[in-house]
């Protein structure tokens, strides 16, 4: 494997040079014919940098680690890309690590593995949402050394984070199937989803209550993708209150669902309207396409990522918080309900049959 010292041969200079040429040091002042005699050198030789040493050099290896769900989640997969974006127009490259379902990977796990890589900081999206905020699981003496900012949700211990509004986005879904004359709605998530102080479901029940109108149809998925909320809605005939419309845990639930209503012979929206959550560009091409509360990942994608160089120059001294707020982008999956498909529901459930 060739060397510094083999590249400063073949250019005919010295090693210092050609260090401070490869490794772009601010304080080199060599010609642009020299620059280019090292480069072509460096080439022909087929010379790779030895970026452990280099970064033991330099304190730093200019590297980010992001710790998120499963990228086969298109939320997921979009919020890396966005992430990956910033990331590189600092200078850093990016390291994956994802939690799943089902799986003895969880965020400790993660955050210790990138914390071995030495990575220069971290984006760990949070897997849980207490009430209280969630905790970065990592010894004091860890998270002090490590600068880390969590995505998604407010923190407990003081950590960096950006976080998002999700009872303020399906409170707006809630309040907006309510204004199209909704009465008898209901909630379609895992069962992590269904803990009342979920902000998810925290922010249906807020707007529900607001207008006097019972609480939610609860409707259990087995998780969070497209065959869940497909498997889960097999039995909404057999609900009693019948719901008119369904708000989802997110997108993909959502997609399952307006499948498995079809399958039943049910329509969206004629019999039962639905909206999801996240905003991933999938809905947009159903028919009708999918109604729901959109996630500004840009925005918390930028965010989070200046919060960490912030942390990672020594230039934040105080804790870092923002919180971004989805909002309802309204399609054709939650039409308004007329009188007459309200009267047809009752009357087909009062004669104990199947609406198709």
């Amino acid at each position: 494997m060739p060397t510094l010292a083999d590249v400063a041969k073949r250019a005919g200079v010295a090693l210092s040079t050609v260090s401070a040429v490869l490794n772009n040091r601010p304080d080199c002042f060599v010609s642009e014919e020299t620059r280019q005699r090292i480069l072509k050198a460096a080439e022909e030789l087929g010379y790779r940098p030895n970026y452990l040493a280099r970064s033991l050099a330099k304190g730093k290896t200019d590297t980010i680690g992001l710790v998120i769900y499963e990228v086969a989640n298109p939320y997921f997969a979009c919020l890396a890309d966005e992430i990956e974006k910033e990331v590189r127009q600092a200078g850093y490259q990016l390291l994956l690590c994802t939690n799943r379902d089902g799986m003895d990977i969880d965020d400790r796990s993660n955050l210790e593995l990138l914390s071995n890589q030495r990575v220069d900081g971290i984006l760990l999206w949070a897997s849980r949402y207490p009430a209280e905020g969630y905790t970065v699981p990592l010894p004091k003496k860890i998270k002090s050394r490590i600068p880390i900012v969590v995505l998604g949700y407010h923190t407990k211990d003081g950590t960096d984070f950006v976080s998002i509004d999700r009872a303020a986005g399906t409170y707006q879904a809630t309040k907006h199937l309510i204004a199209l004359g909704h009465r008898r709605i209901g909630y379609l998530a895992p069962p992590w989803g269904m803990n009342p102080e979920h902000p998810k479901l925290e922010g249906v029940l807020k707007a529900l209550r607001e207008e006097g109108l019972p609480d939610p149809v609860l409707i259990l998925t087995e998780g969070h993708t497209r065959l869940a909320g497909r498997l889960a809605v097999q039995n909404i005939k057999d609900s009693n209150p019948f719901p008119t419309a369904l708000v989802c845990y997110n997108d993909l639930v959502a997609i399952g669902a307006y499948r498995g209503l079809r399958d039943l012979g049910f329509s969206v929206p004629e019999d039962i309207a639905l909206v999801g959550f996240d905003g991933i560009e999938e809905g947009e091409y159903l028919d009708p396409p999918l109604t729901t509360v959109t996630v500004p990942v840009a925005a918390l994608s930028q965010i989070a990522v200046h919060f960490l160089l912030n942390r990672i120059s020594g230039e934040a001294t105080e804790q870092q918080k923002e919180v971004v707020t989805p909002e309802l982008l309204v399609r054709g999956s939650c039409g308004a309900r007329t009188e007459r498909i309200f009267a047809q529901t009752s009357q087909t459930l009062q004669q104990g049959g199947e609406m198709r």
